[in-house]
């Protein structure tokens, strides 16, 4: 029974998890940029077409800010925060967010809102991941935008942010699943199906948006991001069998 309620809850929570990380993402920095006098219309922002694919992935979506004009006219410092908005002050605060109010609050939760709660972690980290470093020294996009802003190199960015996410997807992997796990009681078999899941979404899915970038480091980060994906597996496929983390430990390290 709590597999069949695993899988059936796993692929809607998918779609509206990364629907929801996305949107905010794009609505952050149009507020951002609106509050800023950058932009007229916070509202207004780009949907793409209707076709499945975009309805499903929102990969068309943008926030509609002009960032050459803003630093054109001077306007550096207003563009610099709309661009790292969406990455690092949406996804980034939410994903903090969600870390340490899933463990928090899994006691008193509905299976289905602990097993939300665990996704919208995962596609706000996993945001994070698809700009560093996966196109943090693409010439367009969000990161571009702060550098050209700031003019500082993406290796600032990369630096400083590229160990905050490796320490996120090592916690993701470490306690989030078995914490996750913990909880709703799953077995092994859902714990592997988790673990799948989740790793080909994080290098396979969101590491492949590197290959949309024009620049060749992109691709090769991109290119990397996969052929990482069975090494990820392997390393955690015993554990995801085995580990019986105690609650607090998770808690612990969560709040870390």
């Amino acid at each position: 029974m709590r597999r069949s309620i695993l899988f059936l809850l796993t692929t809607p929570l998918l779609f509206i998890s990364h629907s929801m990380a996305v949107v905010t993402h794009e609505f952050g920095h149009s507020f951002m940029a609106w509050m800023l006098g950058i932009k007229s219309n916070p509202l207004i922002i780009t949907w793409g077409d209707t076709s499945a694919l975009n309805i499903l992935t929102l990969f068309q979506i943008g926030e509609r800010v002009d960032y050459a004009r803003a630093i054109g006219g001077g306007h550096n410092l207003a563009a610099a925060l709309t661009a790292a908005t969406g990455p690092f002050f949406v996804n980034g605060g939410l994903y903090a967010y969600f870390r340490i109010n899933a463990r928090l609050r899994s006691k008193s939760q509905h299976p289905g809102l602990r097993l939300m709660y665990f996704w919208l972690l995962f596609m706000n980290l996993a945001n994070l991941y698809d700009y560093v470093p996966i196109r943090t020294f693409s010439p367009t996009g969000d990161i571009a935008n702060i550098c050209a802003a700031l003019h500082i190199s993406p290796w600032r960015i990369y630096i400083f942010i590229f160990p905050i996410v490796i320490e996120g997807i090592m916690n993701f992997y470490k306690y989030q699943i078995p914490g996750l796990c913990a909880d709703l009681g799953l077995d092994p078999f859902d714990r592997k199906f988790l673990l799948l899941v989740s790793s080909f979404l994080m290098f396979g899915y969101y590491g492949s948006v590197g290959f949309r970038a024009i620049d060749p480091v992109s691709n090769f980060l991109a290119g990397s991001s996969i052929l990482s994906l069975p090494f990820v597996i392997i390393l955690y496929w015993s554990r995801s069998m085995t580990s019986r983390d105690h609650p607090h430990q998770i808690l612990g390290s969560a709040n870390g």
